[in-house]
């Protein structure tokens, strides 16, 4: 019950074309009473986004989109450091990963990407990383 009341609210909102920014505002507010079990919210959200798709109004503005996805690469790289170094770690042992930890958080993705590969064939650690 409560979702359908924090839906209905968000979707009068829109009816009523309110601003974006407005309805950002209220969103918050809205979303700090109306607190939902995680089951719940995931459902919620999903009909929101399909209400702002409709509308071609989209709730997530391009500046908090980008910051998502940010977000979502640096998950990304740091998973891929994590299981190099994992790897490094049983391959090499634990001075190997001491000696490239720093390297390895640091690098882009697609560097990684690339020793991870070389990982599986490499027969020194220097390998891998030239």
């Amino acid at each position: 019950m409560p979702r359908r009341w924090k839906f209905r609210l968000m979707r009068l909102m829109y009816d009523r074309s309110y601003e974006h920014t407005l309805i950002e505002e209220l969103f918050r507010i809205i979303d700090c009473m109306v607190r939902l079990p995680a089951e719940l919210e995931a459902e919620f959200r999903h009909e929101l986004y399909a209400l702002e798709e409709q509308r071609q109004m989209p709730f997530v503005n391009t500046l908090e989109q980008a910051g998502i996805q940010k977000g979502m690469e640096l998950g990304v790289q740091q998973g891929e450091a994590r299981t190099l170094l994992r790897q490094l770690a049983q391959k090499f042992g634990p001075e190997a990963v001491q000696t490239h930890r720093e390297r390895i958080e640091q690098e882009k993705l697609e560097q990684l990407d690339t020793w991870l590969s070389r990982i599986l064939s490499a027969g020194t650690p220097e390998t891998i990383f030239h």
